[in-house]
């Protein structure tokens, strides 16, 4: 999910994002609750180094 702020500075929330993507993958929930957190947690961990390599531009 990406909301701008009163600065026009996209600020992207990892979680959110994770559990969209979860979603779009697996719309019927068939994966276990351990595959399901090992996706979210490397998402979530992809979408943190991404924020950071974009804020040191």
């Amino acid at each position: 999910m990406k909301r701008k702020d009163e600065n026009a500075v996209v600020i992207t929330d990892c979680f959110s994002d994770a559990i969209d993507y979860l979603n779009r993958i697996d719309p019927n929930y068939e994966l276990s609750n351990i595959e399901g957190a090992r996706i979210m947690n490397a998402y979530i961990a992809g979408c943190e180094k991404a924020k950071k390599l974009t804020s040191a531009n």
